[in-house]
């Protein structure tokens, strides 16, 4: 499982109102990142019908503090075979492991 945060959920939740998300995806990841980017992939190989998501090269961010640092790579999405869009997502682990509020929210 993995949860979007900033923008993108202000989004979901006041639909009504105008909201500005950021041009990345920003994840928090329950479990280990490794895991669920290999989750990622095998999702990224099912069939999506014309779609194609390739996922790019990932890149260990460097933040001093962090023990486990956070990882970034870029999504490319294809429409029959042409770059429809490239998005950059970070993955980062939950900040605060002992709390579980996170909200469910179906995908569009």
């Amino acid at each position: 499982m993995f949860l979007i945060q900033g923008g993108t959920t202000m989004q979901y939740r006041l639909p009504s109102m105008v909201t500005r998300p950021t041009q990345d995806i920003g994840d928090l990841v329950r479990g280990d990142i490794d895991r669920c980017l290999t989750e990622l992939d095998v999702t990224f190989g099912k069939p999506w019908g014309p779609l194609t998501l390739v996922r790019g090269e990932v890149e260990i961010i460097d933040v001093p503090h962090k023990l486990i640092k956070p990882r970034r790579f870029d999504m490319t999405v294809l429409l029959n075979s042409v770059n429809l869009r490239r998005v950059q997502i970070e993955v980062s682990p939950r900040r605060r492991p002992g709390r579980d509020n996170a909200e469910q929210t179906p995908s569009p």
